[in-house]
């Protein structure tokens, strides 16, 4: 305890900080050694964003019948995409040029990034840290983020989450029946975004629900409700410019739906990447426990009920079959704040001074683990994973195509997944292949069509 406490003053304070910035500069190297690189897909199927980035730029619909020829599937909600696509037709990108598309994804979802991280920082002093904490949460945040944040819309969707938790603390902070619609409307805005971006941002609203219910304020819950389901239902203008309501359900509803699997979950709960969060996990629910169990402030029960609701969301969630660590990053922050506020509030007991106390220790120490482990990550893979050869031939593969009489209507049968598809994305056959198998091996949807177009080519 004594050590404990020393690190609490002004030297351990310093050495908190130091420790956080060596952390956040060799992550944010290795992002910027990232952007340019000739790389894919780093792990997320980063080629499915991009797919869909170059059909928006070549004014074709994001979602179309995945029933029908060419067979695509785009899982996720249009608004990452087509901010992405926004930039790159505003910087006079050339659709062909599949490599500038991946550097303008990276550099922005990198910016995105970034912008979260602010956001976070705000969240915390909104929620009462000091400065030096919040930072700290900020930092355990960007250090901690998967290779899932480089490309995906996780970025896009996870900024729109933490705007959300920003503008809903006036709400938490407001006296039972005292809050209007305008005060909530911001946060059911963003909130809204974040469902239109990743499936996963109704954990905004079942949290919101979940934080009524306790502080018993049905008043507000109702209200917040009609505001989210009006919200909701003008957002789905954006599912009908992308193409169509039909097809958008085809695509971010039956096309998200995969298995059941356990093992899933169980391979990431005993994986070196989830361990090194546990005693995160561990102590920032024992810090917040107390919230929700007896007398605690609506701002230290919502944190609270942040941390349990998430990590039951990512549990839930994650017995589906492709689920990953991404999956707990709402959870991991949560349960920091808890931690933070443990640790800048009065602990009565030994037990909970130490579990906050420990925040000081261990979140620069998860952070610059978390960064060794990036940084390995990069060195062994950096000799494999950058292939502009790769890029090279596939593109003189398809000009070769174009020479020899390709023309617009006709389709192309690829047996792997490549860069060919992205020069083509209206004329390759079933470029989601993973996504399909799923649904077919299921019968979700109907795969008549496709047998007879696989009968043709053989």
């Amino acid at each position: 305890m004594k050590l404990l406490a020393l690190l609490d003053g002004p030297w351990g304070r310093r050495l908190f900080v130091a420790g956080l910035l060596v952390a956040i500069a060799v992550t944010l190297f290795f992002r910027v050694r990232y952007v340019p690189s000739y790389n894919l897909n780093t792990g997320g199927y980063d080629q499915n964003v991009v797919y869909g980035v170059v059909r928006i730029m070549n004014g074709t619909p994001l979602y179309t019948d995945p029933e029908k020829a060419p067979f695509s599937i785009i899982q996720y909600g249009p608004v990452h995409m087509r901010l992405v696509a926004t930039v790159c037709d505003l910087l006079g990108t050339d659709p062909a040029d599949v490599q500038q598309v991946y550097v303008i994804t990276r550099s922005v979802v990198l910016l995105l990034n970034l912008l979260a991280c602010w956001v976070l920082f705000r969240v915390g002093r909104k929620l009462g840290l000091r400065a030096s904490n919040a930072f700290g949460v900020a930092a355990f945040f960007f250090t901690g983020m998967a290779v899932f944040y480089y490309m995906r819309p996780d970025s896009t969707y996870i900024l729109f989450f933490w705007l959300h938790v920003l503008a809903f603390i006036p709400v938490v902070q407001a006296e039972r029946g005292k809050s209007t619609w305008s005060s909530m409307l911001p946060s059911v805005i963003l909130g809204v975004l974040a469902v239109f971006t990743k499936q996963t941002g109704i954990i905004a609203f079942l949290l919101a629900g979940g934080f009524f219910m306790i502080q018993r304020r049905w008043r507000d819950l109702m209200l917040y409700a009609a505001l989210s389901m009006i919200t909701g239902i003008a957002a789905l203008g954006l599912l009908i410019m992308e193409g169509g309501l039909s097809n958008a359900y085809k695509n971010v509803v039956l096309g998200v739906m995969n298995d059941v699997s356990p093992e899933w979950l169980m391979a990431m709960v005993v994986s070196k990447y989830f361990l090194i969060g546990l005693p995160i996990t561990v102590l920032g629910i024992a810090a917040g426990w107390k919230w929700l169990r007896g007398p605690a402030s609506a701002i230290e029960r919502y944190v609270a009920l942040g941390a349990v609701v998430c990590l039951g969301w990512a549990v839930i969630t994650g017995l589906k079959a492709g689920m990953n660590l991404n999956y707990f990053t709402e959870h991991y922050v949560f349960a920091a704040i808890a931690m933070a506020l443990a640790f800048e509030g009065s602990a009565r007991t030994t037990w909970l001074r130490w579990a906050a106390r420990s925040f000081i220790v261990l979140i620069p120490l998860i952070a610059l683990v978390r960064t060794a482990m990036l940084f390995s990550a990069f060195e062994i893979t950096r000799y494999y994973a950058d292939r502009p050869g790769t890029y090279r031939a596939e593109q003189e593969l398809v000009d070769q195509l174009r020479s020899h009489g390709l023309q617009p209507d006709e389709y192309l049968a690829l047996w792997h997944r490549g860069y060919t598809e992205l020069f083509l994305p209206e004329q390759t056959l079933m470029d989601q292949k993973d996504i399909q198998y799923k649904s077919q091996l299921h019968g979700r949807l109907d795969q008549s069509d496709f047998s007879k177009w696989r009968a043709m080519a053989g």
